[in-house]
């Protein structure tokens, strides 16, 4: 994506929203070839950073700017919430681990997941309490707003987009054909697919009942209203970390659940490069949408240690947080 992120960062300035009552600011931070480790190295930072922010102006009411990282790991690993790391679940919820994969015990809520390249994961680093619309409350939080208001109507626009994109070249496409997406129930909070194309994988026959595909999975944490992990949503993941998905794992302790990605419903070999601009596109005016106005945009690329900063606002970014880019990211490199 590096290729066309001056595309991208246009499109933010465009959809500049400066100013405007109701909103907050927001630096976005497209974080490029990110080991597991280093994603939540930096996600720390920032959670510690708005924390420590809140003690030090507790009596002034101050609205900050809020963080994202968007980002897409560059090796598999296995990542493990609030739960119980015994011999029982274990065997409940790890059911091989072939390839040695990192397993990463974190704060987050939820059961087992998995990371890997071709999924976009959003880490929203929040101060709930100091936003002009944001509610202090996790549930609406992780349900309304970040799986309902944004990543659903963005996953829903990008998989319509894409569909324009392959009409014509794969088959049993019918004219206004469309995937549709949900969030699904209380003990299963994700992203899932609810339409009926002929696309998708078909079911096994010797199953009674078809698995639900789920495309996205959420595990959020809280402390003084500040949150830390996020959502993950598979786009293009490969034959054998899909595989490592389905097989490996119990993901989120759902049996009945089958994970899937857009790819694979499409039956796409990949998604391009101007295809994964126009994803980022669609979120930033999503983010509009959402009552977050992207002021500053941060491009990090861990395997070159550089960075770019584009500024659309008056503030300049945090020192600090360029200088933990600088001196702590890019010297374990």
């Amino acid at each position: 994506m590096e290729k066309k992120e001056n595309e991208l960062f246009n499109t933010a300035q465009t959809r500049n929203t400066k100013g405007k009552e109701g909103y907050d600011s927001l630096c976005l931070i497209l974080l490029s070839n990110s080991k597991y480790e280093q994603s939540l190295q930096f996600q720390q930072f920032l959670f510690d950073y708005l924390r420590n922010l809140k003690q030090e102006h507790q009596n002034n009411n101050l609205q900050h700017r809020q963080y994202m990282i968007a980002t897409e790991h560059s090796e598999s690993c296995f990542t493990i919430g609030k739960l119980r790391f015994d011999e029982t679940f274990s065997k409940n919820h790890i059911l091989h681990n072939p390839r040695q994969l990192a397993i990463h015990k974190i704060g987050r809520g939820g059961g087992i997941t998995f990371h890997c390249p071709g999924q976009l994961v959003l880490y929203p680093l929040f101060d709930l309490e100091n936003s002009s619309f944001l509610q202090k409350n996790i549930k609406w939080f992780s349900d309304e707003f970040m799986l309902r208001s944004l990543c659903v109507p963005f996953l829903q626009q990008f998989s319509n987009d894409l569909l324009k994109d392959v009409k014509g070249q794969v088959e049993n496409i019918e004219k206004g054909e469309r995937i549709e997406l949900n969030v699904g129930g209380e003990s299963e909070m994700g992203i899932y697919i609810s339409s009926s194309m002929k696309l998708c994988e078909q079911s096994d026959e010797n199953n009674s009942q078809e698995k639900k595909r789920k495309l996205a999975s959420i595990g959020l944490q809280l402390s003084r209203f500040v949150s830390m992990h996020g959502v993950a949503m598979n786009l293009n993941l490969s034959s054998q970390d899909l595989q490592s998905f389905r097989s490996d794992i119990v993901a989120c302790g759902l049996h009945h659940v089958k994970m899937t990605s857009l790819a694979n419903e499409l039956k796409l070999e990949e998604i391009s490069n101007e295809q994964y601009v126009h994803m980022m596109d669609i979120l930033v005016a999503q983010l509009g949408k959402c009552h977050l106005n992207v002021d500053q945009i941060v491009h990090t690329d861990l395997e070159n240690s550089k960075s770019k900063v584009v500024n659309f606002s008056e503030q300049e970014p945090s020192s600090e947080l360029l200088n933990f880019i600088n001196s702590k990211l890019f010297q374990k490199n």
